[in-house]
């Protein structure tokens, strides 16, 4: 609820930044979720699998990908998670070596796209902002988002820091991809029945014993959504997620700077 006050708040001082904001927003939602399906489907059917081509869910069309609960635990919360796509292990030929590629492909997609906008954004950020002397708050997670928040609450939108209204506007959007994509990587990673990171736990440690199926997986499912919904995983996984970005983004200032 706090970060719909906010959002309310802010709509309220400044509905054009807000609407900026929400438009990006929903982009980088629409194609951080789908792309993390696809690249489920399309290693499974790599593997052996064609049960998520038949039901068309190797498609970029978000409307095939999108769960209504995780879809509204992302814009309440920042993490959270797209329907899931159907997978029938009976296919694959090597059957743990497959499950664990197909688990960690929707992760792995998340943390590429996470490194390079993350890159972008630090390319970008001595041009789009070179007349401040300390621009690295800009990129610390959340920090972009606070400071172009807070500036519209004051009626001194970012923009008057810069000349290149386009780049600010494309290093917005690549912060928001970052930070969207880095959560969902992180969150899904988590040991916790149903998300990927429990099918790799699943399958390295039990070697595939436990089964997620039917009402099992539902009943999984309904606990995991009351477990983020009361708040229980906002702070360590909130400081996991800043800790993995913030020193990501600290390696990459002194790459790109060494260059």
């Amino acid at each position: 609820m706090d970060r719909l006050n906010a959002w309310g708040d802010w709509l309220k001082n400044a509905p054009s930044d807000f609407i900026v904001y929400f438009f990006l927003y929903a982009i980088t939602i629409l194609t951080s979720l789908t792309l993390h399906e696809v690249a489920h489907g399309y290693v499974a059917y790599r593997c052996g699998d064609p049960t998520a081509k038949i039901l068309g869910r190797v498609t970029l069309n978000p409307l095939k990908h999108l769960d209504a609960f995780g879809s509204l635990s992302i814009l309440l919360l920042g993490f959270g998670w797209a329907k899931p796509v159907p997978v029938n292990p009976k296919y694959f030929r090597k059957p743990i070596q497959n499950d664990i590629a197909v688990s960690l492909a929707g992760i792995t997609v998340n943390l590429i796209i996470f490194l390079f906008s993350l890159s972008v954004c630090v390319l970008l950020n001595s041009i789009v902002f070179s007349d401040i002397s300390n621009r690295s708050i800009f990129l610390e997670n959340g920090g972009f988002l606070y400071l172009f928040q807070a500036s519209g609450y004051q009626g001194t939108p970012l923009l008057r820091y810069t000349n290149h209204t386009f780049l600010f506007y494309v290093q917005f959007f690549f912060s928001l991809m970052a930070t969207i994509n880095v959560s969902l990587g992180i969150f899904n990673l988590l040991p916790l029945p149903p998300l990927d990171g429990f099918h790799v736990v699943n399958d390295i440690v039990l070697r595939g014993r436990l089964s997620m199926g039917g009402k099992t997986f539902r009943i999984m499912q309904a606990l995991l959504m009351v477990t983020i919904f009361t708040g229980v995983l906002n702070k360590p996984l909130g400081y996991l997620i800043n800790t993995i970005y913030n020193g990501v983004l600290t390696a990459l200032s002194a790459v790109i700077r060494s260059l």
